[in-house]
């Protein structure tokens, strides 16, 4: 649950508790400390490219930080030559041969469940890149997962909550290249929407999920009531009033504050509901019109790249939000750009 993943974790997780297991490269990504989200963009082959506050390479020695950074680079390498329109018919064999494909996608679909705006593909932060020294394919590990269930976001706590699965990246600043790269293929776009059915309905499930909520908030409701009660000796702090005053209540609706509008149970009620219809549109599809529903998609989920929007801060001489209407204004300025330079691909 926390930012720490070390040789010990991957023995215990990865390699089913095999102490003397072999360990291959460790790369912590983190969008909070460096010049930029940990995208995955391919940045060119210096090393020196790559900001080491981004990417850290977890490492005892310089070999092993070396060899990392050159898994890492040939990573971004493939993401970026990747293109779907010229790919060979084996597009899932390419793919799983650099990257454990399902465990991602697994990944992003209880991100998008669980409302977690702090992860891999909304802010391209909180993840581990694992290479397994046996397949030699990466794995990604999701970390800190206190930004999730409708909690700390301002302005898409209702469109994480009840949108679309597209509506994680879509019109955004590019957090993922993998996750654009990996959707434009048809099927792991259909493994995805498989997941996210199959979690949603046996995990997600508020018959599921509800019950473990309510005993757990049960047993510390006292707790929590006697703790809010405590005289404070410092002013300010994060304590926020409950709903209603009341501990309980505060799991039905948030505290009425800017980024914590929802309730843990109103998320959990709400999401169920909100994925149910969006993957029944695509059910209901014959197979020609699940085939252009499924390549519109890959087309939707696409953010707006990081110099595209960089540029439009030099346009307008100030710093830009990601709010909506400055990326869609940032989106037209594509079509001025050369696209070489917009998404450059290695040669």
């Amino acid at each position: 649950m926390d930012d720490n993943v070390d040789k010990s974790y991957l023995q215990e997780t990865v390699h089913h508790g095999i102490k003397n297991a072999e360990i291959g490269p460790i790369i912590k990504a983190d969008a909070g400390k460096g010049e930029y989200a940990a995208d995955l963009a391919y940045r060119g082959e210096n090393a020196a490219n790559y900001d080491a506050l981004v990417y850290e390479v977890k490492s005892n020695t310089p070999d092993e930080k070396a060899n990392g950074m050159a898994s890492l680079i040939d990573l971004t390498r493939f993401i970026a030559s990747f293109n779907i329109s010229t790919a060979s018919t084996n597009a899932v064999e390419q793919w799983n041969q650099v990257i454990n494909v399902n465990h991602f996608l697994r990944q992003v679909a209880c991100e998008w469940l669980g409302g977690n705006w702090d992860g891999i593909v909304y802010s391209g932060n909180n993840y581990m890149l694992y290479k397994h020294p046996k397949t030699n394919q990466f794995i990604t590990m999701p970390m800190d997962f206190d930004f999730t269930f409708g909690n700390g976001l301002e302005l898409d706590q209702r469109k994480l909550m009840t949108g679309k699965w597209t509506d994680i990246s879509s019109r955004r600043m590019v957090h993922s290249y993998l996750w654009e790269k990996v959707m434009s293929v048809p099927e792991f776009q259909k493994s995805y929407m498989e997941m996210l059915s199959t979690i949603n309905d046996k995990v997600m499930h508020p018959a599921t999920l509800l019950p473990r909520v309510q005993g757990l908030a049960y047993m510390i409701q006292h707790d929590a009531e006697w703790d809010k009660g405590l005289q404070k000796w410092t002013a300010g702090g994060m304590s926020r009033p409950w709903a209603d005053g009341s501990f309980l209540e505060s799991l039905k609706r948030g505290s009425g504050a800017d980024d914590e509008n929802i309730g843990l149970i109103e998320w959990i009620e709400t999401k169920h509901q909100a994925v149910v219809q969006d993957l029944s549109e695509t059910e209901a599809l014959d197979p020609p019109s699940l085939e252009a529903k499924l390549r519109a998609n890959a087309l939707t989920i696409k953010g707006i790249p990081r110099f595209v929007f960089e540029k439009m801060e030099d346009i307008v001489g100030e710093e830009l939000g990601e709010d909506i209407e400055d990326l869609i204004t940032a989106q037209k300025q594509i079509e001025i750009m050369p696209q070489a330079a917009i998404n450059p691909v290695p040669q």
